[in-house]
Order: C-alpha cells, then structure tokens, then sequence
C-alpha cells in the first residue's frame, strides 16, 4: 500500500515538471521579436559659390544631400570679413523649410564694396548646428563721381573716384550726352586704374560752345557690367556773362568768392606800358585767382594813368567796376578760351605778373607750335591790355 502511494507522488511529480517545462517553453516562442533603434540620417552640407555678383549685391548659398529621415529646423547662409563666420549680428540669412537640395540667399545694399567676405552655408537639426565648407569672395568695386571742373568752351576736366581691391586693375570712365542719363551708347571716355584711385579725364574733343551737357561716371566689373554714378551737368562756356562779355572760364565750383571769368566785351582797349621801369611792385603771382589781387598792389604803387594794371583798376565798364589786369595763368586761360570760339589775339598781351623791376610776363599764342609763349618783356614796352573780371 506504501508502494503504491509513493508510485503516486512520483507521477504527480514528474506532471508537474513537464507542464512547467511546456509552459516556459510558450512563453519565450510568443514573445516578439526586439528591433534594434534607427539612427537619425546626418545630412551632408555643400557651400555654393556666390552668383549674380553686383557692386554690393550678391547671392549666396547652399546645397543639402543624403537628408534621409533628419528633419531639418531651418537652414542658412552665414558671411563674414575674417576666416570661418558664425551666425552673429545679423550676418546670416536662412529659413525653416525642411528640405533637401540647392537654396539660395539674395543679398540686397548689405556688403560693402571691394571687400572680400567668407561665407559658409549650414543647417540645424534637434542634434545641433552643423555647418558647410568656407569659401571666400570679392565684392565688385564702386566709383563716384566729382565735380566738372576747368570748364572751356570746347573742354573740361571730368573727374571721379573708383573703390576696389588693392590688386585689382579695372576700366572706368565717363559717359556724356546732351541728354540726360547716358549711357555707353552715347558717348564715352575711358581709363584703366589699379586699385582704389581719385582720376581725371580731360575731355578736350566733341564738345561745342555754350551748350549743356550730362556727365556719368562708370565702373566696369568682372562681368563686363557697368556700374554708373550719378549724374552731373555742365555747360561749356563761350556764352555772355553779366557784363556782356565773353564768359571764358568756369571752375566748376565757386571757391574763394568766384567762379566765372569774363572778358570785356571789345577785349583789348588799347596799347600801352606796363609801368615806369625804376617801380617794382613786390608780391605779384602768375596764379589763377591772384590777378584782381595784383591789380589792386599795381594801383597803389604806379599812380600814373599810363600803366597797363592802374588803368584796368580805374574801369567802369557796363555797370561794373571790379575790372583788372590778368596775372599770366588768367590771361593763358582767357586767350584759350577766345580761341576756343574762333577770336584770336594775334597780338602780346600784358600780364598783372611783375617778372623783376625793369620786367613783366607777357603771353603770346605761337601759331607754329599752337601753344601759349609766356614770356618777359620790358615794363616801358607797348602791348596789348585785356581787361577781364571774375564773378
């Protein structure tokens, strides 16, 4: 009875263990599979080479590959004057489209002109920033444009400055119409300049008396693009100033008080001396703007009528009375200009220009070699007085 008892146990026992064996055994074929976690895709970051270069403008870039499932928070340019830029105080540029391939950045009056930038493109993910390769470019050069100055009948000296690399060579120049806003269709002239330079060109062919004119200047950069100035105007002179003379000469510009310098209307009024020869009259100048100066120094020291600068100081002529006698550089200047408009003075002419005491320049233009001969003569010799005044 003993025995069968244990026989019992003993099967009951060995149940047992089988059902708990069968039971660990479903248990770990049901369970699912484990997958391993996906890694995020690391995008990769190209730097475009700047396009549609101007003076100042330019358009930057980038371009993104291998995107994959990373999303992408906002992507950008970045721009800086030294090595490798980060983004900071407003020197970037970007926007948050989540998106693979090229984008592009138009930069509009933000750099300055002749500079050399670095610039890198870059985007963001959740992991952070990551940014493309450095390239650098050269932004394109600036010129302005001065003043017309030296203003004849048939010439003036145009003048202006151009900004750009200290290696750089470019053409630059003026344009120039009868109307307004010209452009190289009309008429030009041009000059090469290497690095950053103030220039000037006389134009001294084309242009006709007393007429108006539009003035531009130009740069030419490395796209063969011309990049204007601003627009200026002259008129070349050979016209009637106040006095009803000739109005010979302009500056350009009023400086020191004048700007115009005007003959009177019958030119030479007469033949005679420039003064005694044992007078000398310390201080007097062969500079443009010294003539009504030495005129006045003449008067106080040769009273007598008979001297060239004392009778030019003592004129009342159609209404005015602050005529004079042209220092040498004056009357150069206004015997060109008459000649520009086709009077010639055949004849020596006096100058307010005292050379020594028995002396005084003289100016005489010499058909053979076309120039102006500026020259001495004995003060006690008759010649030519022109008288001229400024305004």
């Amino acid at each position: 009875m003993k025995n069968f008892t244990f026989g019992k146990q003993l099967i009951l026992s060995c149940l047992s263990i089988l059902f708990i064996s069968f039971s660990c055994s479903r248990t770990v074929t049901d369970s699912p599979e484990e997958k391993p976690v996906a890694k995020e895709s690391i995008p990769k970051i190209t730097t475009v080479y700047p396009d549609n270069f101007g003076v100042i403008n330019v358009t930057l870039g980038g371009e993104i590959k291998e995107k994959g499932d990373a999303k992408i928070i906002k992507k950008g340019i970045c721009w800086s004057i030294n090595g490798d830029p980060i983004i900071e105080n407003n020197n970037y540029k970007e926007d948050r489209v989540d998106s693979e391939g090229k984008f592009y950045f138009a930069l509009t009056n933000e750099l300055k002109p002749a500079t050399k930038y670095f610039v890198r493109a870059y985007y963001e993910t959740a992991k952070g920033i990551v940014f493309g390769n450095t390239i650098s470019f050269t932004t394109g050069a600036t010129s302005t444009i001065k003043l017309p100055v030296n203003i004849f009948p048939t010439s003036v000296t145009l003048r202006g400055e151009v900004v750009q690399g200290e290696t750089e060579r470019r053409t630059v120049g003026f344009v120039y119409s009868t109307k307004s806003n010209p452009t190289v269709n009309d008429n030009k002239i041009t000059k090469d300049i290497f690095g950053s330079a103030s220039y000037e060109i006389v134009l001294d062919s084309g242009l006709k008396p007393n007429t108006n004119y539009y003035v531009r200047g130009f740069v030419v950069n490395r796209n063969g693009e011309y990049s204007y100035t601003e627009e200026k105007q002259f008129r070349t002179t050979g016209y009637f100033g106040p006095a009803r003379g000739y109005v010979v000469y302009d500056k350009g510009e009023t400086t020191d008080g004048w700007r115009y310098l005007e003959t009177m209307p019958d030119l030479s009024i007469y033949n005679g001396k420039w003064g005694p020869a044992n007078k000398s009259v310390p201080g007097t100048s062969s500079d443009l703007g010294r003539g009504l100066e030495n005129t006045e120094k003449i008067a106080q020291i040769i009273t007598q009528s008979e001297s060239a600068g004392t009778t030019c100081n003592n004129i009342i002529a159609h209404g005015f009375s602050d005529w004079f006698l042209p220092s040498s550089d004056e009357l150069v200047i206004t015997m060109q200009g008459l000649r520009n408009i086709n009077i010639n003075i055949n004849s020596r002419q006096w100058s307010s220009t005292e050379r020594d005491i028995l002396s005084a320049n003289s100016v005489i233009y010499k058909d053979a070699t076309k120039t102006f001969e500026v020259s001495s003569a004995h003060k006690e010799s008759y010649l030519g007085v022109m008288p001229v005044r400024r305004y």
